[in-house]
């Protein structure tokens, strides 16, 4: 079992909120994306989704390689700030989950899935079709799929 899988899996059967964080497409746009609940899909049913309606290949396939049997590395393309403003608000995204559950309504988050556009590229498909750095696009996460590997497992 991956890291990844491992982490996605335990924060799920604990039924507590998860809160990843990454940057895609070559440092292009930045991700954050919160699951809340069981009842709600996890980070492969989101990448299911935007794979399914065409917003991106299946990222899933080229990680969690074995050392060496992967493609060549490529180096990061991210600058520190585009990192710092992802990683920022990931913390935003946790220290509102935790108070918004201790009962604090103004730390509601318009969605659990935050795309930022760090170096947009016009004619993308949604959510990644964004104008200009530093915009901001949140949804909501897709239900549970019967065949995903985490969300398929037993609490």
């Amino acid at each position: 079992m991956s890291t990844n899988l491992c982490r996605r899996t335990l924060a799920r059967r604990a039924a507590t909120p998860a809160v990843f964080a990454c940057v895609l497409m070559n440092g292009g746009y930045g991700e954050v994306l919160r699951v809340p609940t069981p009842a709600i899909g996890c980070l492969l049913c989101a990448r299911a989704e935007l794979v399914r309606t065409g917003a991106m290949i299946n990222p899933e396939e080229h990680l969690d390689q074995a050392y060496g049997t992967g493609t060549r590395h490529l180096p990061m393309t991210a600058v520190g700030g585009d990192l710092m403003l992802v990683g920022q608000l990931a913390a935003k995204v946790c220290v509102a989950t935790l108070l918004h559950a201790r009962g604090f309504a103004d730390q509601r988050l318009p969605g659990d899935h935050a795309v930022i556009a760090l170096r947009p590229r016009l004619g993308m498909a949604e959510p990644f079709d964004m104008e200009f750095a530093g915009e901001i696009k949140w949804r909501h996460l897709p239900p549970p799929r019967d065949d995903c590997p985490t969300c398929g497992l037993p609490a």
